[in-house]
């Protein structure tokens, strides 16, 4: 087993998917731990990683020799299309095997993070899920992301890789893609308050989610990297919320009630599971001494304010 990390100072991390918003605050988290970070993507970013392309994922990190990778990048649309599972497939699985590959060939003291998916629990038979609940996945950015954390126990069980996988639930900041509710709902109260709109359509209200702020994920992504031997481990609040949860207090930080502004469509409804996925943290609070630290109601009127700047400054 590969001993505690005791000094992170220093050390070399680099980052795939650095353009997006987990990328973001992992960057800013590692920076401020000490790390050097490289940022990593298809095509920008301090190094271009051609995903597609082993023997150029190989050159790049023989030229920057991390002490750490984060393998966050992957499309997250959940399309239904040829292309978006040849690249989920590719970036979940094929990537993730060149990266544990040149680990245990080249570089045995460099540490592996890979972004799995609540995903893989599907419609769960359990709730909360942790670490050990049976998965069920039901599409096929579910079906990649189980066939990388596999590849990552593979790798730590039989070639004694330190590699990790989160199992990440819902995370947001206002850097969410606009297509996420949490940002539909945020962007929504800001056109009322701008006077761009006067009501919000949204699917099912009742529907739940555990929502936990991006940052405090970028914080357990570090800490699992730091820890004295590799595991799987849910990051997620631990706590359910509905979809009308997030719209009272994403109004009521404008003083506004959500009643007076919010319709329910139908033809905005999804298949939703009867038992919602929602996650159970007790194994990254006892081995890593994480627990999300912010507050719901808080970084929901953040990005409502955020938003609110951000649409004003369009206008002017």
């Amino acid at each position: 087993m590969i001993s505690t990390l005791s000094s992170p100072d220093s050390r070399t991390a680099l980052i795939t998917g650095a353009g997006g918003q987990s990328g973001y605050w992992l960057g800013q988290e590692l920076e401020a731990s000490g790390r050097r970070v490289v940022r990593a993507s298809g095509g920008s970013g301090d190094v271009s990683l051609p995903f597609d392309d082993g023997d150029g994922i190989r050159a790049v990190l023989e030229a920057c020799r991390p002490d750490e990778i984060y393998h966050l990048a992957c499309p997250s649309q959940l399309q239904d299309t040829a292309r978006f599972e040849r690249d989920v497939f590719q970036m979940s699985v094929d990537t993730v095997l060149v990266f544990l590959r040149w680990i245990e060939e080249r570089s045995q003291k460099t540490r592996f993070f890979f972004a799995g998916s609540s995903e893989i629990f599907g419609f769960p038979r359990v709730t909360p899920q942790d670490e050990s609940t049976e998965p069920s996945p039901t599409h096929p950015y579910a079906f990649a992301k189980l066939a990388g954390q596999h590849l990552v126990r593979y790798f730590r069980e039989g070639k004694g890789v330190f590699a990790v996988t989160g199992i990440l639930y819902n995370h947001e900041s206002h850097l969410r893609r606009a297509d996420f509710v949490s940002k539909r709902i945020v962007s929504g109260v800001a056109a009322i308050v701008t006077g761009r709109e006067s009501l919000l359509e949204l699917g099912n209200l009742k529907a739940v989610r555990d929502w936990t702020h991006a940052s405090d994920f970028a914080k357990g992504f570090r800490m699992s990297l730091e820890a004295g031997r590799p595991g799987d481990y849910v990051f997620a609040s631990g706590r359910g919320r509905t979809v009308e949860d997030f719209c009272r207090v994403a109004f009521e930080s404008v003083d506004l009630d959500f009643r007076d502004y919010v319709r329910e469509s139908s033809r905005l409804f999804r298949s939703d599971s009867p038992l919602p996925r929602v996650g159970d943290i007790h194994r990254a609070q006892g081995e890593l001494g994480w627990t999300p630290r912010r507050v719901f109601e808080e970084w929901v009127g953040e990005m409502v304010e955020m938003e609110i700047t951000r649409q004003r400054e369009l206008r002017e």
